[in-house]
């Protein structure tokens, strides 16, 4: 016979087998929706006078780890141009950080520092705009956000399947117009539990860029929000 504690154990593993299985087939849905559809409508989006801010979502370490040399560095080259922007034109830069797993990375950081009106900001959830006990956030990144007159955001950052989804989901909540690019954001697999994958080449990454695509812009390249 079976003890309650085996009996648990057993219907944990079939929860959790069937949260798994509901999570595939949703991605995979999200993925096909996304396959059947544009992948960019920034030329219809970026128009009238959008007023942008910066938001680097847990360029960590320890979120990094994960991410393969190549695509971290295409995504490193990638942001640092936002940053060298945001440098010269005062354009407001929001950092995010998970709590307890280290400081955005130096390489990073350099940029961030360097420019005029940056702000970071600890989170103890995925979503950075969902509400954090007093003792690590004196100052709600919204109204930050706000007081630097922006209203549409840029996302960059890891992982863009949970964390940048996530806070840009809380971002699109708060009235802000949200954007982001394929080359700015890297999204992991968490089918496979630890693979990462390069944009459009897992369900996950696709399903991420899918609610861009449907709630506020997109484009494959990071070279249309420079310009």
């Amino acid at each position: 016979l079976l003890t309650l504690t085996a009996c648990q154990s057993l219907a944990e593993t079939i929860s959790e087998a069937q949260e798994e299985s509901f999570h595939k087939a949703y991605f995979r849905e999200r993925a096909t929706k996304y396959d059947l559809n544009a992948k960019t409508n920034s030329e219809e989006k970026l128009q009238g006078d959008l007023k942008f801010a910066i938001v680097i979502v847990d360029m960590q370490e320890l979120f990094l780890a994960k991410v393969t040399p190549g695509e971290s560095f295409e995504m490193l080259r990638e942001q640092k141009k936002v940053l060298q922007i945001a440098q010269e034109q005062d354009i407001p830069v929001l950092v995010f950080e998970y709590e307890n797993n280290g400081p955005t990375i130096p390489t990073l950081k350099e940029y961030i520092e360097a420019v005029p009106r940056h702000k970071y900001f600890t989170k103890d959830e995925d979503d950075g705009f969902y509400p954090i006990s007093d003792e690590y956030r004196e100052e709600w990144p919204g109204s930050w956000l706000k007081e630097q007159n922006a209203d549409a955001l840029y996302f960059m950052g890891v992982n863009g399947s949970a964390c940048v989804l996530a806070t840009a989901n809380g971002a699109y909540m708060d009235n802000f117009t949200i954007a982001t690019s394929n080359e700015v954001i890297a999204t992991g697999d968490e089918a496979t539990k630890e693979q990462y994958c390069p944009q459009e080449q897992c369900n996950e990454a696709k399903s991420s860029l899918l609610f861009f695509l449907e709630n506020g812009i997109l484009d494959k390249e990071n070279e249309t929000f420079l310009k």
